[in-house]
């Protein structure tokens, strides 16, 4: 039997690391958001975060042109903050990675 071959040639790990070094924006609003979030002492899901970052960059780009940002990412900017700032461990609920293509 033939292995299929994988309609992204890349990981979702690779994809977001490409995606997250052309736009360091989308880390510092995330991270910006979540600090907010965190200061505020109320809880709030990353994909909320994420939403609110969409919104910016939609909202501060030309002509409402702008980029679109993989739900798949939202994890990885999570564990990316925690790497960075480990106050947030336990802020986020956080599930296993899966890195199918």
């Amino acid at each position: 039997m033939e292995k299929q071959k994988s309609l992204f040639p890349k990981t979702i790990e690779e994809r977001f690391q490409e995606f997250h070094s052309r736009n360091p924006r989308v880390y510092a609003l995330f991270r910006e958001f979540a600090r907010r979030a965190l200061d505020s002492g109320r809880r709030i899901g990353a994909k909320a975060i994420m939403e609110r970052v969409r919104w910016e960059v939609y909202m501060k780009s030309r002509n409402g042109e702008g980029f679109k940002i993989n739900n798949s990412y939202t994890s990885r900017y999570v564990r990316l903050l925690i790497e960075e700032y480990p106050e947030y461990k336990g802020f986020f609920e956080m599930r296993k990675l899966h890195d199918a293509a």
